[in-house]
């Protein structure tokens, strides 16, 4: 399943609603939150080795967030990409 997630709140409820290999896209304000230091980084990392997260590199450096402080679970993706993922998972939620 591909999650979609648009908004910064909605982080830590969407955790414990993914399942064990599900992707996760962060969106928009969702990117903020992504930084090594930031207390939902520290809630990530206690998903990150079960589940696949993302975050759109030009939603990213259009918030001015570099990739170097990033927390490393995150991997930065392009539009092409991000379609590549939706042609893989059947099913795809928004997050808003």
């Amino acid at each position: 399943m591909l999650h979609l997630v648009y908004q910064s709140p909605l982080h830590v409820q969407l955790l414990a609603r993914i399942s064990a290999g599900d992707d996760v896209i962060f969106l928009s304000s969702a990117c903020f939150d992504l930084v090594q230091n930031s207390l939902f980084s520290q809630h990530l990392n206690a998903y990150a080795a079960s589940i696949n997260c993302y975050a759109l590199a030009d939603d990213m450096a259009e918030r001015g967030l570099i990739s170097a402080a990033l927390n490393p679970a995150i991997t930065l993706i392009s539009y092409a990409e991000w379609v590549e993922l939706s042609v893989k998972n059947a099913t795809i939620l928004s997050w808003n």
